[in-house]
């Protein structure tokens, strides 16, 4: 490494952090040709990972930050999104029962990076979110930052196919869905999608179809065009889909979502934008019309849900 390298000029300043004050020029200046540097160099030395142990916690989640912003300038996640997420494993658990506070004080600087790199790696990703035991970890420490609800609240967004099928008219149209976690959520942006084009639908809220893809963060209030039931050709309470529910509930073994469409069952059923989440830039909600399936291509979503 040579003499002008910003590694060590970045290394050192962080060794010297102690707390989560805005960055001096100077540190903003290094921490802008650090980046620069690894994005170009598109590799990390080693005591790139070494300094996580080295430094005091406001100097490793700034150097965490620095790595996110290169992945966004380019670095690959690959490089670090693994030490990274060892970090945070380790900090969440040395931080349980309140212990050690300035850990905890850095938590949502790391957290940042975090969700960039996890966001930007699939394997790893769904990795975290079928750990049991990390997910009781995040569900239980979760009060006690809204650091942890980042990393929780990636982990539990899913992306995938959607058949949705008007049941009165055996009408079916395939949707792709990004970045969901809850049901309500997911409720408000097939009703952004399809408005007024199925029977029981309406023209869509701006509001409320900004609010579910992240792009605002105004409280919104939302509610049902239509009883949301997971199969099943008949309206039933007991096939409902509750929005509470993971969008998990609608997945079949292929991966594939399905939700049938009635008239609503109850009344006027309305939930809050609380239900969307946080915003996080690295997984922002999102969802596009595919196609309106006919005959031969409709046929096995409509029996796939007669048999449900």
């Amino acid at each position: 490494m040579t003499t002008s390298s910003a590694i060590p000029h970045l290394l050192e300043s962080c060794a010297a952090l102690r707390d989560a004050a805005p960055p001096t020029q100077e540190l903003a200046s290094t921490t802008r040709a650090f980046i620069n540097e690894v994005a170009e160099r598109g590799a990390l030395p080693p005591e790139i990972d070494a300094a996580f142990d080295a430094l005091p916690p406001h100097g490793a989640a700034w150097l965490a930050v620095a790595l996110g912003s290169a992945v966004e300038k380019g670095l690959d996640p690959a490089l670090a999104g693994e030490r990274l997420t060892q970090v945070f494993r380790s900090w969440l658990e040395r931080t349980a029962g309140g212990g050690e506070p300035e850990l905890m004080a850095a938590l949502p600087t790391l957290s940042q990076s975090v969700v960039t790199h996890v966001a930007r790696l699939g394997a790893l990703r769904s990795e975290l979110a079928n750990d049991a035991s990390f997910q009781a970890e995040l569900e239980e420490r979760e009060a006690d930052s809204h650091a942890i609800t980042w990393v929780r609240e990636l982990t539990a967004r899913r992306s995938g196919d959607l058949f949705v099928i008007h049941g009165p008219t055996q009408r079916v149209v395939h949707l792709q869905f990004r970045n969901v976690h809850r049901c309500f959520h997911l409720f408000s942006l097939i009703q952004s999608v399809l408005g007024s084009a199925l029977p029981g639908g309406r023209i869509p809220n701006a509001a409320v179809a900004s609010a579910a893809r992240g792009q605002s963060d105004d409280p919104v209030t939302d509610s049902a065009c239509w009883h949301y039931q997971r199969g099943g050709m008949k309206p039933s309470m007991a096939k409902a889909v509750w929005g509470e529910e993971s969008v998990d509930a609608l997945s079949a073994p292929d991966g594939a979502h399905l939700v049938v469409l009635w008239e609503p069952l109850l009344g006027d059923r309305k939930w809050n934008s609380g239900f969307f989440g946080p915003t996080l830039d690295a997984a922002m909600p999102d969802m596009r019309f595919v196609a309106e399936l006919q005959g031969d291509a409709a046929e096995p979503w409509i029996a796939r849900a007669s048999a449900d």
